[in-house]
């Protein structure tokens, strides 16, 4: 009989304290604050003294005003908890705002080059700078300040909504340094330089809007994340002990956090027990390695063997050719044989220590066998210590084959699972009763 184990282990990573959503909100209303009012100065200021440029750049914090407005929406809605409708949570909400702010942004930068191209077959040089010189120049400041600030909040609590809004704000420091130019040649002589000024700030927030809008599709298409992270996690669950291998590690991004499946494989005869205590370790370790994973779905398969150290009781030292033992613990000397896709190498026979101890012999035999990495044991009796140690060491135990089958031909049966498992050690003083 042969057990295959093929299960699902759902876990949760971590749940996100509200205490961090409340963080990117705040961040989120703080900048739509100060958008407010660098939109006011810029705007007013660009009128009054007819600087192309600097009302552009006023259109540009216009717009960041309704994306801060967008990212704390998304913000307060991903914090609400699961539900029956929405078993995943409201993640996604929040990449949806971004998809939204995409979309405004790029919206923005069209509408300024369409005026500014309008604007440049009647350029007005600035007659008086100053005004609109200071304004450009606190925009730039303004921006810098809370950019940095964005980025840092958001790689805090792992905001994909925030960090890109902040990394737009870091970006417009430079449209405010280019409308802060574009005045100063403007009150040269130069207006013409003002509008293509004006121009390339448009064209930059195209681009911005373009760049946000890929990030948030890919996103809501669960295009896949980071290599690096599914690097790490292959990695630390194949560091699990009882791991055979890993393979299918695939991640998908909701907003702020990952959802992951994986496939681990383990030993086809591994109690069930001993499969799902596996993958709670694997479980545990790679929500720790990983702190943005929600939850994961672990997949175990039975492995398929590659090789194997199979260890064999027998009365003497004379390699493939040697008397199988009646014994376990009794047994003079056990063989140990290495085999690899099949082929039979390095047959070794090792005393017993067994034999010679006053007591707990078969806990002496069992202790030889696990300090020779052997992973199958084929034997014909074994006692209920011993067997418990090797169970709980992850060794199979096999029993072997009544008939006249010689060593190499069981050796050759247990590498390819061909052997009845022993479910329960022998009864002292009975023949071990074979599964039928």
């Amino acid at each position: 009989m042969e057990l295959v184990i093929a299960m699902a282990v759902d876990k949760g990573g971590r749940r996100r304290p509200s205490s961090e959503f409340d963080k990117g909100r705040t961040v989120a209303m703080i900048s739509a604050i100060l958008m407010v009012f660098l939109t006011i100065l810029k705007g007013s200021v660009g009128l009054i003294y007819g600087s192309v440029a600097l009302q552009a750049d006023a259109v540009n914090s216009f717009s960041d005003i309704l994306a801060s407005a967008l990212v704390w929406s998304g913000l307060k809605l991903a914090n609400r908890d699961p539900d029956k409708k929405f078993p995943f949570g409201y993640y996604r909400a929040e990449t949806i705002a971004s998809l939204i702010v995409a979309a405004m942004v790029s919206l923005t930068g069209l509408s300024i080059i369409w005026e500014s191209i309008f604007s440049i077959f009647n350029p007005e040089p600035i007659r008086q700078a100053l005004l609109p010189l200071v304004a450009a120049a606190t925009s730039a400041a303004v921006y810098f300040l809370i950019g940095r600030y964005k980025r840092n909040v958001g790689e805090e609590i792992g905001s994909r909504a925030l960090i890109a809004d902040g990394a737009h704000s870091l970006a417009d420091v430079w449209a405010g340094v280019i409308a802060f130019a574009g005045i100063f040649f403007s009150a040269a002589g130069f207006p013409h330089v003002e509008i293509l000024v004006a121009i390339a700030i448009g064209a930059y927030i195209l681009k911005e809007g373009a760049q946000l809008a890929k990030d948030a599709i890919f996103s809501l298409m669960d295009a896949a994340v980071d290599l690096e992270n599914v690097k790490r996690i292959r990695e630390v669950a194949r560091g699990v002990e009882g791991v055979m291998g890993v393979h299918d590690v695939r991640l998908r991004r909701a907003g702020a956090v990952l959802f992951g499946e994986m496939h681990i494989s383990v030993r086809k005869d591994l109690p069930l027990e001993h499969a799902h205590r596996i993958s709670n370790i694997v479980d545990k370790r790679v929500c720790d390695a990983e702190p943005e994973l929600e939850s994961i779905t672990i997949h175990i398969d039975p492995a398929t063997r590659k090789g194997n150290r199979i260890a064999v009781p027998v009365s003497e030292d004379n390699g493939l050719f040697s008397e199988v033992s009646p014994h376990f613990a009794r047994a003079p000397y056990i063989l140990f044989v290495d085999v690899s896709d099949g082929t039979l190498e390095n047959p070794t026979a090792i005393e017993n220590p067994g034999v010679s101890a006053d007591s707990k012999r078969g806990i002496e035999t069992a202790q030889l066998i696990l300090d020779q990495d052997a992973e199958i044991l084929v034997t014909r009796e074994i006692g209920a210590g011993p067997f418990g140690i090797l169970m709980g060491e992850l060794v199979t135990i096999l029993e072997y084959p009544e008939g006249n089958r010689s060593l190499e031909e069981v050796v050759k049966l247990a590498y390819s699972d061909s052997l009845s498992p022993f479910e329960n050690p022998s009864e002292p003083g009975k023949k071990h009763k074979r599964k039928q």
